[in-house]
């Protein structure tokens, strides 16, 4: 149960002022997770290793940005063009996302103790990714951009996405019939469609020009997502654009 509700009503707008906590406990219900820092930004950046979602350019309509109070977040997917290579909506603004991983300098290394399990421990930073609604800092909207926090915090500028591994349970295996209004349903089965995942190994290009809304699929919690097919990327950019 979220302590606190969000800050902005609405029931397209993204869950916002929740803590890392809550964040990772909604997940588990459905049967999901956080996502890595590595795994997120991978979906954003994709095996290109871009700017931004959409490109390596700018564009100030690809994200929710720069708001007053009395605009706060907008309704998730409500900017289609800076959708990322597979499809995920709002990975450059609207709201600061948790991830699963502790708080540690690059060079990025899975094993060094940063996805731990920490139990319910408060001394720790969390990191988040993305920025949020009320930032005018364009360069704070980079793919790479990353900040951190205490895992009790959680303001009306941050929310989290879930993630699900290959194979996890709660998987509808058909395509779903109730795409989120920007995206098209997926014509292939989610058994084929992890095949391709698994084997995929081109670029961001070559999986966009295959499926250019990506493979959306939903699971029986009603929630739609998008697969993330395998592959490597270099994981941050120069100093000023990652911390």
């Amino acid at each position: 149960v979220q302590a606190r509700q969000s800050y902005f009503a609405g029931a397209d707008r993204p869950v916002e002022t929740i803590s890392w906590f809550e964040a990772l406990d909604f997940c588990a219900l459905r049967g999901a997770r956080l996502p890595t820092e590595a795994e997120w930004e991978y979906a954003a950046r994709g095996p290109d290793g871009l700017g931004y979602p959409w490109g390596n350019a700018f564009d100030e309509d690809n994200a929710v940005w720069n708001r007053g109070f009395g605009e706060g977040t907008a309704p998730v997917g409500s900017r289609p063009a800076g959708r990322s290579w597979v499809g995920a909506e709002d990975m450059s603004g609207n709201v600061r996302e948790w991830t699963s991983s502790l708080y540690g300098p690059y060079p990025y290394a899975p094993g060094d103790g940063r996805e731990a399990e920490t139990g319910s421990s408060r001394g720790v930073l969390r990191v988040l990714r993305d920025f949020s609604w009320d930032h005018s800092n364009s360069d704070h909207l980079r793919a790479a951009y990353r900040s951190r926090d205490n895992p009790d915090d959680g303001d009306n500028g941050v929310g989290f996405r879930c993630a699900r591994s290959e194979g996890a349970t709660q998987i509808i295996n058909t395509p779903t019939t109730t795409p989120t209004p920007t995206i098209t349903p997926t014509s292939v089965p989610l058994a084929d469609a992890l095949a391709i995942g698994s084997a995929f190994s081109g670029g961001n290009a070559d999986w966009r020009a295959q499926y250019p809304d990506g493979m959306q699929y939903t699971f029986d919690d009603g929630v739609p997502m998008v697969q993330v097919p395998a592959g490597c990327f270099m994981m941050g950019m120069i100093d000023a654009e990652i911390d």
